[in-house]
C-alpha cells in the first residue's frame, strides 16, 4: 500500500496559514517543547477519524478539547484544515472543519480513500502505562491500545507469528525469540513471560533473567522495560502497509538502548512499515544515522522535520533537515540537539 507523502495543516493550533510537513517511510519530528510536533500526530489521528464520515464533535482524541482549542487563535478564518498527499501521484485528500460542519473531498477520491482506510493505524502515546502488577482484560486483542493496557492479549494474539525484522541473535523467526532478543538490547538477558488468567479476567508480565529461575513482577524491574515493551512489540508485530505513530520512543531508556530502538525503527521503516516518531533524544537521531551508515535504511527513506516557534509572533515554523548516504546531516539549526555542545563549550572555557 502507498505511504502518506505529506500532511498539510492550515490554521491548525499553532500553525497560522498553510504549512506542509513532509513524510517518508521514517519521519522524525523534533524540536523544543510546545513547538508543534504533537500537532502533526494529532492531525493525522483526526484525519483518520473524521475523513469520509458523518460530522461529529468528537475528533477521535479524548483530551484535545473543542473546536476553539484546535483553530489557530491568530487565524482570520473560521475553519481549520488537514490534508494529506498519498502515493506516487501525490493525490490530495482534503478535510475542512468549522465549528458546526465538516467538508471533505471523499466523493471525489472515494476509491483512493477506500484503499487508504484499509491501512492499520497504531498510536503509542507518551502517556503509556508504566510497570503494572496486572492488567484487566481488554476486549480489543488485535490492536494495541495507545497506552498499552492490552499488551498481554496483543502479544498472545501474535505469539506464533514470524517477525518481519529478525534480530541477529534470535534463535528463530518467531515473535517470542525476537522480542526477548531486542528487549535484551535495553536490559541484557531479559526474559519476558506473558501470563493470562481467564477466570479472573486479568493478565500480567513476569520478568526473568538469563541464568536465573526466578521471575519478578514488572513493578520490581524499573520503568525502562515497561515503557519500551509496547514500542518494540508493535514494531515486531506490524506488517508492511501499517502506519505507526509513536511519541517519545526513548522514554526511560539508557542511551545505548535508545540507539538500538532507533535502529529497530529504521529497519521497520525499510520493510514497508511507515513510522512517524516524535522525539527529544539525540540518541534516537544518532541511532537512525547509524542505521543509514550501516545500510539498514536508505537516507532517501527518512524525513527529519525540525519545529520551532517564531520568537516574534509565537507561531510554529518547520524546517526540513536532510541526511546523506553516510548519515551526515546537512545542517544543525539552533536548538536542534545541540545542547551537549553548548554545555561542553561552557565546561571547557576558562
Amino acid at each position: 500500500m502507498e505511504d502518506i507523502n505529506s500532511v498539510i495543516l492550515r490554521d491548525f493550533k499553532s500553525f497560522a496559514g498553510s504549512h506542509k510537513v513532509n513524510l517518508a517511510p521514517l519521519t522524525i519530528l523534533a524540536g523544543l517543547n510546545s513547538s508543534g510536533k504533537s500537532s502533526v500526530i494529532q492531525a493525522l489521528r483526526i484525519f483518520k477519524h473524521c475523513f469520509g464520515k458523518d460530522y461529529s464533535e468528537n475528533y477521535g482524541i479524548n483530551d484535545i478539547g473543542h473546536f476553539d482549542d484546535i483553530l489557530c487563535d491568530r487565524s482570520n478564518t473560521d475553519t481549520f484544515s488537514i490534508s494529506i498527499k498519498i502515493g506516487k501521484d501525490n493525490t490530495l485528500l482534503d478535510l475542512n472543519i468549522s465549528e458546526n460542519e465538516k467538508i471533505d473531498n471523499y466523493k471525489d477520491q472515494e476509491k483512493l480513500y477506500n484503499s487508504f482506510i484499509k491501512k492499520t493505524f497504531y498510536f503509542i502515546s507518551a502517556h503509556r502505562l508504566g510497570p503494572q502488577v496486572f492488567y484487566h482484560t481488554i476486549e480489543n486483542k488485535k490492536k494495541l491500545n495507545e497506552i498499552g493496557d492490552n499488551i498481554v492479549h496483543f502479544y498472545k494474539n501474535h505469539e506464533k507469528e514470524k517477525c518481519v525484522i529478525i534480530h541477529p541473535e534470535a534463535k528463530t523467526e518467531l515473535l517470542p525469540d525476537n522480542l526477548n532478543a531486542w528487549m535484551s538490547e535495553i536490559s541484557p538477558g531479559v526474559k519476558l513471560n506473558f501470563i493470562s488468567n481467564r477466570e479472573q479476567d486479568t493478565s500480567r508480565i513476569a520478568v526473568g533473567e538469563s541464568g536465573s529461575p526466578r521471575k519478578h513482577r514488572a513493578t520490581n524491574v524499573g520503568f525502562g522495560i515497561s515503557y519500551t515493551l509496547p514500542v518494540v512489540l508493535l514494531l515486531l508485530c506490524s506488517k508492511p502497509g501499517d502506519i505507526l505513530l509513536i511519541e517519545n520512543p526513548e522514554a526511560h531508556i539508557h542511551p545505548k538502548g535508545q540507539s538500538k530502538i532507533a535502529q529497530l525503527i529504521a529497519m521497520a521503516a525499510s520493510n514497508g512499515i511507515q513510522v512517524i516518531i516524535e522525539t527529544h533524544s539525540d540518541h534516537i537521531i544518532n541511532g537512525v544515522r547509524v542505521a543509514i551508515k550501516q545500510q539498514k535504511i536508505s537516507n532517501n527513506e527518512i524525513a527529519i522535520n525540525f519545529f520551532c516557534r517564531n520568537k516574534e509572533n509565537g507561531l510554529s515554523e518547520i524546517k526540513q533537515i536532510f541526511a546523506d548516504e553516510r548519515g551526515e546531516l546537512n545542517e544543525w539549526p539552533e536548538d536542534f540537539f545541540d545542547q551537549s555542545i553548548k554545555d561542553l563549550s561552557i565546561l571547557l572555557s576558562k
